[in-house]
């Protein structure tokens, strides 16, 4: 009955948040970073968990995990999906290059981050313990918050010019983000011993198994689909039944269903015979809906009596976004401009909060930690990195938020000033 009560709970909550009721409200530019992040969603969860008010207990916490195997499902399918093979081909190439440049130099100086912080805080400095932390800490860091709208867009060309490079090249870096993650996570195993060890063979098997059950699934959506028709009834059952296939499979195969979910996306979306659109519009019709439950379900699962080396670590994951990441995005922006890359002779403005806005740490950070949380079985390891990660998101939230607030003030953004998304979503 708890259970029952706790869902009913969690699902009214999100529909209470994502209503039209509160539309006005989530237009002020605090609020929509607050909503966007995911933060506020996360916080309720936190305060009705079991390290807050404990009206959610611990023995109510496991019965959840289909929940947050479905929102995963939900999120890897989103972001698969834009990997079409025309829109990648229409993308300029500044922003395939600032793409990969990020998830490079991310993964290198956050990745250095993670393993310093490893070897002070964990017990066990093994590779095999420490690939899924690490992993985690420097996949979870690439590229950067699409949501634009706080930021107060200009309407010149130069200023749409920068925010289709900054949304464009975040979408691209959380695909690489979540491949990234998934492939780490598939090379880590644990023996017979209980002993984490590294296993390239054993993950190489995994990954192609991934592979396998990815084109399978994209074939039974496709009939599916052809079956269904234009009932949306008919589609949330081939949907639903889809994701729990894959989730399951990718539990046993002990790979991230979020990176499962990725791939199968990837084919639906270069896969011929499929009304994609149709397809899209289904799916992200409930994006806020799925994104706020999931938020407030990834909320339960923190744990903030944490001590000083995990503050630490989230202190140190968010000052090396801002040191790095606007300094990274304007010098590569800078370049493209020079170079022409951009693909027209439009100059990007010399001020602009869009310079800023990499600071904010990708929504996808806490989906991946929140996957590592459930493929760990909730070990207290893997709660303490989703609370580091948490921590870290929001304070990189703030630091931009803070700057548009005294350059502007706390007036409510507009259609016509803000075109950006503030969803989880991550479409280029």
């Amino acid at each position: 009955m708890q259970v029952f009560l706790t869902i009913l709970v969690l699902v009214i909550l999100a529909l209470l948040a994502t209503s039209r009721r509160l539309y006005t409200l989530r237009r002020r530019r605090p609020v929509i970073v607050l909503i966007s992040g995911g933060w506020i969603a996360m916080g309720a969860g936190a305060a009705l968990g079991p390290a807050g008010m404990a009206l959610i207990s611990e023995s109510a916490v496991p019965p959840m995990t289909p929940l947050l195997m479905m929102g995963m499902g939900w999120i890897g399918l989103i972001v698969g999906l834009q990997l079409r093979r025309d829109v990648l081909a229409a993308l300029p190439r500044s922003v395939q290059s600032l793409a990969a440049s990020d998830a490079a130099a991310s993964a290198l100086l956050f990745g250095g981050i993670g393993l310093a912080g490893s070897l002070l805080w964990l017990e066990h400095t093994g590779p095999g313990w420490l690939i899924g932390p690490v992993g985690l800490i420097a996949c979870g860091s690439i590229g950067w918050s699409m949501e634009t709208r706080s930021l107060r867009v200009g309407s010149d060309h130069g200023s749409q010019r920068l925010e289709l490079l900054i949304r464009a090249s975040a979408a691209l870096a959380g695909v690489a983000a979540v491949g990234a993650f998934g492939v780490a996570a598939a090379m880590s195993a644990r023996g017979d011993d209980g002993a984490m060890r590294v296993d390239l063979v054993d993950g190489g098997i995994r990954i192609g198994a991934c592979l396998a059950l990815a084109l399978a699934a994209s074939y039974l959506i496709r009939e599916g689909l052809r079956l269904a028709g234009r009932s949306r009834d008919q589609q949330l059952v081939v949907f639903l039944g889809v994701v729990a296939l894959v989730a399951g499979v990718a539990s046993q195969f002990r790979v991230p269903t979020i990176f499962a979910a990725m791939l199968v996306g990837v084919m639906v979306a270069n896969m011929k015979g499929v009304d994609l659109r149709q397809f899209e519009r289904f799916i992200l019709k409930a994006e806020h809906v799925i994104a706020a439950m999931f938020a407030l379900l990834a909320g339960v699962l923190l744990d903030m009596r944490i001590g000083g080396p995990e503050i630490i670590l989230a202190l140190a994951i968010a000052s090396a976004r801002l040191l790095f990441k606007p300094q990274h995005f304007r010098w590569w922006a800078r370049r493209t401009e020079r170079a022409g890359l951009s693909g027209d002779s439009v100059s990007l403005p010399d001020d602009s909060a869009l310079y800023v806005g990499p600071v904010r740490q990708s929504p996808l950070a806490v989906a991946l930690a929140v996957s590592f949380v459930l493929m760990e079985d909730r070990s207290t390891l893997s709660v303490r990195l989703l609370t580091i990660i948490a921590i870290a998101g929001f304070l990189s939230d703030l630091i931009p938020l803070s700057a548009s607030i005294a350059r502007h003030g706390l007036r409510r953004t507009t259609p016509e000033e803000a075109p950006g998304g503030d969803g989880w979503e991550q479409r280029a």
